[in-house]
Formats: C-alpha cells, sequence, structure tokens
C-alpha cells in the first residue's frame, strides 16, 4: 500500500481495499480506547439484509468486491502501481480463504495498525490540498 501517496486514484483504491478487508471480517474489531473491562467493538454490526459472515453468499459478495477492485486497478494508467496494487489485492485477497480470517496467517491485513495508516493517508491528503 502506498501509504505516502495522495493521487486521489491511491486515495480511492486504499479505501476500496480497506473496506474490502473490513467486509471479510468475521470478529468484530475491538475499538482501541475501550478499558479492560469493556469489548466496545470498533467495527460496526452488519446490517440485517447483509448475508452472514461465512455464510456462501457472503463469500460472494466478496468475491464481487474482490473483481470489481481487480478492475479498478486495472484501470490505472502506470504500470508500476497496477502492479504494487494487483500484488496487494492478492495478498488480501487470501483472506477469502480462511472461514474466520482473523485467526489466520495473514490477520495482519485486519488490523487497527492498518486502518490508521489509511486514515492517515486521507489526513495527509486533506492537508496537502
Amino acid at each position: 500500500m502506498p501509504s505516502t501517496s495522495v493521487d486521489p486514484a491511491h486515495l480511492t483504491l486504499n479505501l476500496r481495499i480497506l473496506s474490502f478487508i473490513e467486509a471479510c471480517r468475521t470478529i468484530p474489531l475491538v475499538h482501541p480506547l475501550a478499558t479492560a473491562g469493556e469489548s466496545a467493538p470498533a467495527t460496526p454490526p452488519t446490517a440485517p439484509t447483509d448475508p452472514p459472515p461465512g455464510s456462501v453468499e457472503h463469500q460472494l459478495v466478496l468475491l464481487s468486491k474482490a473483481q470489481k477492485l481487480h478492475a479498478l486497478i486495472n484501470m490505472l494508467p502506470e504500470p508500476g502501481d497496477r502492479a504494487v496494487y494487483l500484488k496487494e489485492l492478492n495478498n488480501v485477497g487470501g483472506l477469502l480463504a480462511y472461514k474466520v480470517p482473523e485467526t489466520s496467517s495473514i490477520s495482519k491485513y485486519l488490523s487497527q495498525e492498518r486502518r490508521e495508516a489509511v486514515a492517515d493517508q486521507i489526513n495527509s491528503a486533506i492537508l496537502r490540498a
């Protein structure tokens, strides 16, 4: 993820990739400011119309999101940018292989730090504008 880029296409892709990652989530992330006795989720609950995580319908929604991301990445004009983002999509796409991705070897993509990195990138772009 090119975290220092303020290119609107990169910002859009990073937000969309983060959205895909969050859609893969099956266990809510605990809010970082919650005290030891609280378990306030930092991940909003799914809408009643969303398919349950882990279901075939949910996997199909995720696959569709990944395909749309792939098409969006292929529209990038720079081959180097396309290569970076295709590799990133390939990496985070691995979350689809796990029923509970939070316990997988690639759970790092579901971390609060990743959310914060994307937020910092967006903040930098706003301040630079």
